[in-house]
């Protein structure tokens, strides 16, 4: 009686039947073990295989060993990049991609890290940047306050504050005193016009003084000969004057 051995569960088989030849019996024993061991040699080798073929397939860093290799690597082009005497501030700028880089890693690797190792790696990419921002004021440092600064500031501005009113209270007593004056006996006045013209006669300009005293944008004709003419804070106008 011949039995087929494979990969399939094979026939149990009677060796104590009284219808069994002993050596037969202890010959299909010894085969079927050598079959079984030989099965059993071929799973363990496929596994291994795809075992190996795993680890071949895995990124250098997927493993703590890796990944304690690639963030150290990172850790210390970044210290370095703090302590640069030349091209600081391009430099700097790498050691900001560096540190990306390392929480990049971090984040990659979580599967497989242990908590306190992923907790410990972020506080230092935390300390790095830090350093970082540290490393920046210092070559571009901040203006400081000062309150001199300020109070020269202020002083500065109320000076200017006091000219302004100043000169406006010494305009006001001008144009006070002006007309405070008595105005003179024998003398046409024209004051406190905007946009006026006005046509002086000869009758009326014969023998006098004419004094024309804060006008805007006026026209004043003159006819006749005048003794005498003052003119005081004119803008924007004209006067005409003719025989």
């Amino acid at each position: 009686m011949e039995e087929e051995i494979g990969d399939r569960e094979p026939k149990r088989i009677d060796f104590d039947a009284p219808n069994v030849d002993k050596e037969t019996a202890e010959k299909k024993r010894d085969e079927l073990g050598k079959k079984l061991r030989q099965n059993q040699g071929e799973r363990h080798k496929k596994v291994q295989e795809k075992r190996d073929e795993r680890e071949e397939n895995r990124a250098p860093e997927e493993s703590i060993e890796g990944f304690d290799h690639a963030f150290k690597s990172l850790k210390t082009s970044v210290e370095e990049a703090v302590e640069a005497k030349e091209n600081v501030k391009a430099v700097l700028t790498q050691a900001k991609e560096r540190c990306l880089e390392m929480t990049e890693l971090i984040a990659r690797s979580s599967h497989f890290l242990p908590q306190y190792t992923m907790l410990s790696c972020q506080q230092t990419v935390k300390k790095l940047e830090q350093l970082i921002e540290d490393r920046e004021g210092e070559i571009a440092p901040r203006k400081k306050f000062s309150f001199s600064s300020k109070r020269k500031e202020e002083a500065k501005k109320a000076a200017e504050k006091k000219d302004v009113e100043e000169e406006a209270e010494r305009a006001k007593a001008s144009e006070k005193k002006s007309e405070a004056k008595e105005d003179l006996p024998n003398a046409l006045y024209l004051r406190h016009l905007e946009g006026k013209t006005r046509l002086l006669t000869r009758e009326e300009v014969e023998g006098k003084d004419i004094v024309i005293e804060d006008c805007k944008k006026c026209v004043i004709r003159i006819e006749g000969k005048s003794s005498a003419m003052r003119i005081s804070r004119f803008e924007g106008g004209r006067i005409e004057a003719g025989a």
